[in-house]
């Protein structure tokens, strides 16, 4: 956004809110309208050696499998609650779950039976036609090895604690497991196991082998990501920094003299290319998340991704023709707007989402993001959007903490992020005079704002937690608070949760939970229920 089109759009949002501050809503009379999400996938998909891609969708209420095969997508099956495929013995699976728990089982009795009854899968990777896997329990703390041509299990690793990535190679037989903050070479056939790199800090390091080579990113000795490259057939350490940048740099692939990577910039996750040989970059995306990608026939790549109008969707670029098409998704119509604010000394840097200006204005929602280490994008979500959608302005800073704006930012302190975010309460009551103000959480986010509303709770009308874990252990909110839960969170702990919110000592707690939920919403029918009671909930407080 330029310049003068910020300021034009400023100017647009002052006038509206000036036009409507007086305007008085009624609870009854209240007329909500809700965005249609369309087909949004998972992050994770499948690459089959035929060029077909297996990925799994949510088109309403429950998350399936469906198929892109070079010409339109179509359904793989109709078994319901599938994420993640892989393959086992040439045939694709998937974990299913029951309504949110993560409880991960295969959908392969056969698979399962290398299990206990009680264990359930964190992490699987799987190689050679689904012929070796390496797994990772929720529950324990080994890494398995798993052969299905000899139909045995073995254990890697012991007291782990959570399984990143796995990389094979057939040529040499050996894999490269990334697991907590170590990057480990097994060789499969001598069975030796040498360390690669260890860092601090619980690193993804991504690793990705390229002939002799693995490639990573890595922070250990820097203020930002870099990505160095390190020989696999040696067993003494001896990193090559590949590529250094001033942001973050993320899931590094290589394809003879081409360097894919993603750099995240002010919250967007950018997919680039660098050319080894000439240092020439180029953008394959220049705006929202890529989440994840993959090269495929020397020509094509395909990424997942979202932005502020695009449902989480399958993307396929051809580096040839520098043409991108969008598969699986299609943008949503909606009259919304947003913009990046720079954080300066005062203040962190923020998204700030506006409805259309000939809209009436609400109120304004200070948004907790989820993940105290983690950071705001631009990122398709249909709860903040249908708030916007029905005349909300929100406001979602990058506090300290946040992940992308260096070291020194994201190991700042909790104390720092409190501060950080009173401050922002104080801005936006001084910009927006005259409106109802509220404060809206998502997980870990609301013990950030709990915390910040036992500081501020005059200046705020309401709030809502959406699947919050608690700040203390027996809440009493001073702000009048709706708490949005999931009755099958593997993270909070339904029952016991309840009892204290409905045990509160004051009236200010009201309760509302969804039986086919975990710690997020899957089901559409929910999302837009819990934004009709967002929206009575701050109409019923809201001093308007």
């Amino acid at each position: 956004m330029s310049k003068i089109t910020r300021t034009i759009f400023q100017i647009i949002v002052s006038l509206s809110l000036a036009c409507t501050s007086e305007k008085r809503y009624y609870c009854d009379d209240l007329s909500i309208s809700f965005l249609s999400s369309g087909l949004e996938m998972e992050s994770k998909f499948f690459l089959l050696e035929t060029g077909d891609i297996i990925f799994s969708a949510n088109p309403s209420n429950s998350f399936s499998f469906f198929q892109y095969d070079g010409i339109s997508v179509g359904t793989f099956d109709t078994l319901s609650n599938q994420h993640s495929p892989f393959l086992y013995n040439k045939k694709i699976v998937g974990l299913q779950d029951y309504n949110g728990n993560e409880k991960w089982k295969s959908t392969s009795t056969e698979l399962n039976r290398y299990f206990e009854e009680w264990d359930y899968i964190q992490s699987i990777f799987s190689f050679i036609q689904g012929k070796l896997l390496v797994v990772k329990l929720k529950n324990k703390g080994e890494i398995y090895l798993i052969d299905t041509n000899t139909k045995t299990k073995k254990v890697l690793f012991n007291n782990t604690y959570a399984l990143h990535h796995v990389e094979y190679s057939e040529e040499h037989r050996f894999i490269i497991i990334n697991f907590d903050d170590k990057l480990f070479r097994v060789d499969l056939e001598t069975d030796s196991i040498d360390l690669k790199i260890t860092t601090s800090g619980s690193q993804k390091l991504n690793p990705y082998i390229w002939k002799d080579s693995v490639y990573f990113s890595s922070n250990h000795d820097s203020e930002y990501f870099r990505i160095y490259a390190i020989d696999a057939m040696k067993t003494t350490f001896s990193p090559k920094l590949v590529y250094y940048s001033e942001n973050d740099v993320r899931l590094p692939k290589i394809l003879e003299d081409d360097l894919f990577f993603i750099e995240v910039k002010n919250g967007e996750y950018l997919l680039k290319k660098k050319n080894l040989k000439t240092s020439k970059i180029q953008n394959i995306t220049n705006k929202g998340v890529v989440y994840n990608y993959t090269l495929h026939k020397d020509q094509y790549i395909y990424y997942i991704y979202s932005d502020f109008n695009t449902p989480k969707s399958l993307y396929v670029y051809d580096t040839k023709h520098r043409t991108t098409n969008n598969i699986t998704g299609k943008s949503v119509i909606a009259d919304l707007s947003y913009q990046y604010i720079n954080g300066d000394a005062a203040k962190s840097s923020a998204y700030e989402y506006f409805p259309d200006s000939k809209k009436d204005i609400k109120g304004v929602i200070l948004h907790f993001r989820p993940g105290l280490h983690s950071d705001f994008s631009p990122r398709w979500d249909p709860v903040l959007n249908n708030l916007v959608n029905n005349g909300y302005v929100v406001i979602s800073p990058n506090y300290p903490m946040s992940s992308g704006f260096g070291k020194t930012y994201y190991n700042a302190s909790f104390k720092d992020a409190v501060d950080d975010m009173e401050r922002w309460v104080n801005d936006l009551k001084n910009r927006f005079k005259n409106m109802p103000f509220y404060c809206l959480s998502s997980s870990s986010g609301n013990i950030l704002m709990e915390q910040v509303l036992s500081k501020v709770e005059e200046k705020v009308d309401a709030a809502v937690s959406m699947f919050g874990i608690p700040a203390f252990d027996n809440p009493s909110p001073m702000v009048p608070t709706l708490y949005i839960l999931g009755e099958n969170d593997p993270i909070i702990e339904f029952v016991e949760t309840s009892k204290k919110l409905n045990s509160a000592s004051n009236n200010n707690v009201r309760l509302v939970s969804y039986k086919n939920e975990g710690h997020w919403f899957r089901n559409q029918n929910n999302i837009e229920n819990s934004v009709t009671e967002i929206i009575k909930h701050f109409c019923r407080f809201g001093d308007i």
